[in-house]
């Protein structure tokens, strides 16, 4: 990013999100406005910034209401730049699930996990259908998802794999800020899996979630 650049953040208020600020304060160039979302206020908003403007605003990205005012307040900035959809959910019912990954995500436009419970698989194997999508319909933008790997988040306490090391906030916070903020060619419309692009893993994913839904219908 070479001129000033308004960007987003959803889910800013801990864990990956509140990482992706971080970095991007570090990235971004002078006067740059960061928006950090998430639907209770970060404990730390005071981040370590010399030339950039950082902004709080709640959202919850599963009510119309709070979509709305955070649009309204977006537009009247004058535009986005940069958008890191950050937010997720791996526990809680079907709809519940469905309704904060997959909808929620779709208001605004990464990725997180390859395989947990089915619903949440599901919500995050339509992600990487929506990206492509996305990046299809909207040639003027960069769209792309993203798994960062397994990081020292609370869901990644909850339901990482053991036998595999946790990475760190900061380390976790690398792809997405790359994908974000740093020249990647022009690519879009991919499923990226730490810093490289994983093309059979979205076809797996795409391949899976048919196999799930169609167990679901039988």
């Amino acid at each position: 990013m070479s001129h000033s650049k308004t960007c987003l953040v959803t889910g800013a208020s801990k864990g990956i999100g509140h990482g992706v600020v971080q970095s991007l304060l570090d990235h971004a160039p002078p006067l740059s406005t960061i928006y950090l979302t998430s639907r209770t206020p970060p404990k730390i908003i005071h981040m370590n910034s010399t030339s950039s403007t950082l902004i709080y605003h709640p959202l919850d990205i599963t009510t119309p209401f709070s979509i709305d005012a955070l649009y309204k307040t977006i537009k009247e900035a004058g535009r986005t730049d940069v958008l890191v959809n950050n937010l997720g959910n791996a526990t809680g019912s079907v709809e519940e699930i469905v309704e904060c990954n997959y909808y929620g995500r779709c208001e605004g436009w990464s990725i997180k996990g390859e395989r947990l419970a089915h619903p949440y698989s599901v919500t995050k194997a339509a992600i990487t259908a929506a990206t492509i999508i996305m990046a299809r319909d909207n040639p003027e933008l960069l769209v792309n998802c993203c798994f960062p790997g397994q990081v020292e988040t609370e869901t990644g306490v909850k339901f990482g794999s053991r036998a595999i090391p946790l990475k760190t906030i900061e380390e976790g916070a690398r792809i997405p800020v790359r994908l974000a903020a740093e020249d990647i060619g022009g690519i879009s419309g991919k499923f990226w899996k730490n810093s490289s692009l994983r093309e059979k893993v979205m076809n797996r994913l795409l391949i899976g979630v048919m196999r799930i839904v169609g167990r679901w219908r039988t």
